[in-house]
């Protein structure tokens, strides 16, 4: 049986046609909401933390019609059932040959009781496998395992559109940053910026033209081996949710990140995007804010600062970079 360390118990399962206010409305305590027909046959799952992330951009924009879109646009169909009686090695097995990330364990009905963490569970078998009598054979069992887990963590944080970090990595990383300038007495900035005038890409060009848009975006911020990005090395790139990128500056103090920042705009207002043979002018909105080491706030408060000012130069007629000021 499976260890149930590693299954997420409070699952969520909802139905595919359900709208997003129903999502909304409901108190939800895990990463992932598993999403089933109507003959409760399971058709994908939904990251909501990055399901969340839309919804709040959407909502900002005052874009409520996002409300009344079907859960079912946002599922991913990369996912394996397995039941409750699998044995380790099979699962294992699952999870290496098909690289999968998400695993649902399922009862005789085929209907969804749990969700897998795939990374806790590999460990949790490292950790049996410890527990043996060494042998050649155990330790190379071990050496993949490690191995698949750093491959599998490594898919988690980028994200696999613009090549930049996700998400699921910003949340750790803004701690790390903010704990080291604290240690070394220095600040970090945040840079936070949102393409103007998306969704009208989208619905005019489609949206294969949105993602060529970002996909290109982040590549300007990440093409060190030619020379290309505008970004140091020290740097972090994140795609923070939907159009909104986050970039996070090490032992930089605000008015050095707005420099930066003014770069960004103008190198990504002269970029030319081309889309089927169609030049595409695109602009970005972005907001700067500072964390200090002798700060009463934390790093995330800073966050919100940026994004605020961010908004601050939407308001200011977008294309333009503004200051948090107090």
């Amino acid at each position: 049986m499976i260890d149930k360390s590693v299954l997420s118990s409070n699952i969520i399962v909802i139905n595919h046609n359900s709208p997003l206010s129903e999502v909304v409305n409901m108190i939800i305590n895990d990463d992932f909401i598993v999403v089933v027909d109507d003959d409760k046959k399971i058709v994908g799952v939904v990251n909501y933390g990055n399901l969340a992330k839309v919804l709040i951009s959407q909502l900002k924009e005052k874009n409520d019609e996002i409300l009344n879109i079907k859960i079912s646009n946002y599922v991913n169909k990369c996912f394996s059932t397995i039941k409750d009686s699998n044995d380790i090695e099979e699962i294992i097995k699952l999870i290496i040959v098909n690289k999968l990330e998400n695993l649902i364990v399922v009862d005789d009905n085929e209907y969804p009781i749990y969700y897998i963490n795939v990374y806790n569970f590999l460990e949790d078998v490292i950790l049996r496998l410890f527990n043996f009598k060494e042998s050649t054979t155990e330790d190379n069992i071990i050496k993949n395992l490690i191995k698949e887990i750093t491959y599998l963590n490594e898919q988690s944080t980028i994200d696999q559109l613009t090549g930049l970090f996700n998400y699921r990595y910003f949340n750790k990383i803004m701690e790390e940053e903010s704990n080291r300038a604290i240690r070394y007495k220095q600040s970090v900035s945040i840079i936070f910026m949102d393409i103007d005038h998306f969704k009208h890409i989208n619905d005019t060009y489609g949206h294969e033209c949105g993602n060529l848009v970002l996909s290109e975006i982040g590549k300007l911020f990440s093409n060190f081996d030619n020379g290309s990005s505008l970004l140091r090395r020290s740097d972090i790139a994140v795609r923070y949710g939907g159009e909104e990128f986050v970039i996070i500056c090490p032992s930089t103090n605000k008015n050095q990140a707005f420099i930066l920042a003014e770069r960004i705009r103008k190198t990504i207002e002269e970029n030319i995007f081309i889309y089927n043979n169609t030049t595409i002018n695109v602009t970005i909105s972005i907001g700067v804010s500072e964390f200090n080491y002798c700060d009463n706030r934390n790093i995330f408060d800073i966050l919100k600062e940026a994004d605020t000012a961010m908004y601050n130069a939407k308001s200011q007629g977008r294309n333009k970079v503004v200051l948090y000021n107090e």
